[in-house]
């Protein structure tokens, strides 16, 4: 039984009645509508008898089918927007990449995201490092502008999610048509190459104030060779999956690691500053065979 009242104290009366007539007639009571005179001051409306016509005027947004860019939008003049959030711990991966003892997400992640956009990355530099501490949260946000005639600008930025504060813009470039050719390398070692354990190349690095966990440890075979180098690299199961990236950034910046056999042992820490050029091949699943060749002490061509 449903018991509804018609009187209330501190109460408009006649919105009391209207308001338990509609809770009846929403439980299927035949209510004689022609017969109730409604509020003082009502009027009734005669409605249109062909169906409402709904029109959105929210901005398109969709699923990015991104591990961490998780929403994508395209506003009016052309521009995409992806964004999403990044943490210490989210992705999980993200914790084994560490500089002098703090989370400091990829490079090679900003890398995959700009892949992800679609096309050849061109230009890329790297201007800020973000580095994360353990309990912050920052969102993320890469904006693609439209079409021009160098290709298509982007950007990739965060700001702190918990003070919504100013966005800090951590890389930059522009993403070109993917070309026809094939890519070329050379993924047999020299005969003269010279044979390098893994553990010794991690050494290095670690020497140099960058340590990675597990999940980055990614170099299985290296091998070293006159201003030329070749590894070859797996994704560790402590990276996740492969699901929602082009090239898993772990994976990605485990290719990177044979700069370590490359370029000359000065003192510090080698930071890539800026990719002339990134392009996929082809699809790519769980490991890589990288080659690279030092052209100049600045420049290093990875295949």
């Amino acid at each position: 039984a449903l018991w509804r009242g018609s009187l209330r104290k501190d109460r408009d009366d006649g919105r009391e009645i209207l308001s338990s007539l509609a809770a009846l007639h929403e439980r299927g009571v035949a209510v004689d509508w022609k017969g109730f005179a409604g509020p003082p001051g009502g009027r009734r409306a005669v409605l249109p008898a062909y169906p409402f016509r709904r029109e959105r005027h929210w901005l398109a947004e969709r699923g990015a089918e991104h591990a961490i860019l998780t929403s994508r939008t395209r506003l009016a003049g052309g521009e995409e927007v992806w964004s999403g959030e990044v943490s210490a711990d989210r992705p999980r991966w993200v914790a084994g990449h560490r500089v002098a003892g703090r989370a400091v997400f990829p490079g090679m992640g900003f890398a995959e995201m700009a892949l992800a956009a679609g096309g050849v990355v061109e230009g890329l530099t790297f201007e800020v490092a973000l580095a994360l501490d353990d309990d912050e949260r920052r969102e993320l946000e890469l904006r693609v502008s439209p079409e021009g005639p160098g290709g298509r600008p982007f950007e990739i930025r965060s700001r702190p999610r918990a003070e919504g504060g100013e966005w800090t813009r951590h890389a930059s470039g522009v993403l070109v048509p993917v070309p026809g050719q094939a890519l070329r390398g050379r993924f047999e070692p020299s005969p003269d190459a010279t044979e390098v354990a893994p553990s010794e190349l991690y050494d290095a690095i670690a020497a140099s104030g960058v340590d990675y966990g597990e999940a980055f440890r990614g170099v299985r075979r290296a091998w070293r060779g006159r201003g030329e180098a070749w590894v070859e690299v797996g994704l560790p199961e402590a990276a996740g999956a492969t699901e929602g990236h082009q090239v898993h950034p772990a994976l990605l910046d485990a290719a990177l690691h044979v700069l370590g056999l490359v370029l000359p042992a000065r003192g510090g820490t080698w930071v890539p500053f800026s990719v002339d050029r990134l392009r996929l091949a082809g699809p790519v699943g769980r490991s890589l065979r990288v080659h690279a060749r030092s052209e100049d002490l600045d420049r290093t061509r990875v295949v």
